[in-house]
């Protein structure tokens, strides 16, 4: 086997290097992760969000007192609140102030008009998961401005047919989560609008095979229906 020259040698140790380095926080980071961890949560930096606020933060539970200390961390760009009960409007209206947040998932977390409106300014979210949220035709009306979406999961909430009108509006969409909703299917043949969309799940819905049927023939393979 040939020797590896001393250049090559060189170049393999140095992007090695790199590759460590690409993974460590800086001072901003480091204060976020801190932070993250003095509120009993985790945090770390993740390659796979926008390079300039790539710390991904999970709290178990939060409050608004806690989102009102981690909207100061502008190198936050996701954040998963696995308990956002104690979450109301003044901590979600405080997260516009993370100017690049990314990615947002918000559990146990039945949303106020107040709170929507709040979580409605986050223009800067291409995900954002609500699921068990109680979402009303009514509260979904105020995401209306979130069109840089491409993932959103609103499943285990009431909405209608009716809110179709405001997912139409989402031309980023890729993945929708509707399962668990009363989404039937005049609602469901509506979304062959969105072009970009890749994955609707409508279990436990109000969708019949007869909606099924007419999103699938309107999109084809390009989309993929599970209910």
């Amino acid at each position: 086997m040939a020797r590896l020259s001393l250049l090559t040698l060189a170049m393999l140790l140095s992007g090695a290097t790199s590759a460590r380095a690409a993974n460590e926080p800086d001072e901003s980071e480091a204060r976020a992760i801190a932070l993250a961890l003095a509120l009993g949560g985790t945090a770390k930096v993740d390659e796979k969000l926008d390079e300039i606020a790539r710390v991904a933060v999970k709290l178990p539970a939060a409050s608004d007192a806690a989102l009102l200390r981690l909207c100061k961390m502008p190198s936050v760009g996701s954040l998963e609140i696995f308990d956002a009960t104690k979450c109301g409007e003044a901590g979600f209206a405080a997260l516009k102030e993370l100017p690049d947040l990314q990615t947002l998932s918000l559990g146990k977390c039945p949303l106020t008009d107040k709170s929507a409106t709040a979580l409605g300014t986050l223009r800067t979210l291409n995900a954002l998961y609500i699921g068990e949220s109680k979402l009303t035709d009514t509260t979904f009306a105020h995401f209306k401005k979130l069109v840089n979406l491409k993932v959103l999961d609103i499943s285990d909430s009431a909405l209608t047919d009716k809110s179709a009108t405001v997912l139409v509006g989402f031309k980023k969409l890729e993945e929708l989560n509707l399962s668990k909703t009363k989404f039937a299917d005049a609602g469901v043949v509506a979304l062959k609008e969105l072009e970009k969309l890749r994955l609707l799940k409508l279990n436990q819905s109000n969708a019949t095979r007869k909606g099924i049927d007419a999103i699938e023939a309107a999109r084809g393979k390009d989309l993929t229906v599970r209910w």
